[in-house]
């Protein structure tokens, strides 16, 4: 559904984003259901203008979480990763996440 950029906008608009952190904070120790919000997000942060906003919602560190949560869950592990790549391609995103040593949770999911 996200796939394209006027649903993104169109979920983001509604909140989706919002109900896709609540899920993950309500549903912490199911991996499937850190699974497929790991994964929507990864979505939504292809789009530049979510990017900013799903940073200052704390996506990042619930992805992170999630990583923490399941090391060994190759899916988790890879779809965290690719929605911090997307996340990271904005500059000031980049800096936080450097903060936060993201970079060796990545490492750690290698």
């Amino acid at each position: 559904m996200g796939k394209n950029v006027t649903n993104r906008m169109t979920l983001m608009s509604k909140s989706v984003d919002d109900e896709i952190l609540k899920a993950m904070r309500a549903f912490r120790g199911i991996a499937k259901s850190q699974n497929y919000s790991c994964s929507a997000l990864c979505n939504l942060a292809v789009n530049a203008n979510n990017r900013m906003l799903l940073m200052s919602k704390g996506a990042d560190d619930e992805i992170l979480k999630a990583m923490k949560a399941f090391p060994l869950h190759a899916e988790i592990q890879s779809c965290s990763c690719g929605a911090l790549c997307n996340v990271a391609v904005n500059a000031d995103n980049q800096v936080s996440l450097m903060s936060k040593s993201t970079d060796n949770e990545i490492l750690e999911a290698m």
